[in-house]
């Protein structure tokens, strides 16, 4: 039997949860949304091992949306990808996107 869930898939988890830890990035998306009156980026990430196991993950990052659009759709999947929260001078957190090379 369907589920809702088997065609409407959200936005999935926040990238938080995998934080600091290198993944295999299967694919992106980008989104917009209004947030507060104003569009904010939203990029939704497909992650895991294998397409088949892969898990959605969103991020509202405009520094991991401008990474992931310098990539090349044709380069995914992406080993090796860790996500790490930063505060910045100002106090404010921002996410960098590096590799575990």
């Amino acid at each position: 039997m369907a589920k809702i869930s088997d065609f409407v898939k959200g936005i999935g988890k926040g990238i938080d949860e995998i934080s600091d830890k290198p993944v295999t990035v299967q694919s992106v998306a980008f989104e917009s949304r209004t947030f507060n009156d104003a569009e904010k980026p939203l990029v939704l990430l497909t992650i895991g091992d294998t397409k088949s196991d892969a898990v959605l993950y969103h991020s509202w990052s405009e520094a991991v949306e401008r990474v992931f659009r310098a990539v090349p759709l044709n380069a995914f999947p992406i080993e090796g990808v860790i996500f790490t929260k930063v505060r910045t001078r100002s106090g404010r957190e921002t996410w960098i996107v590096s590799d575990d090379s």
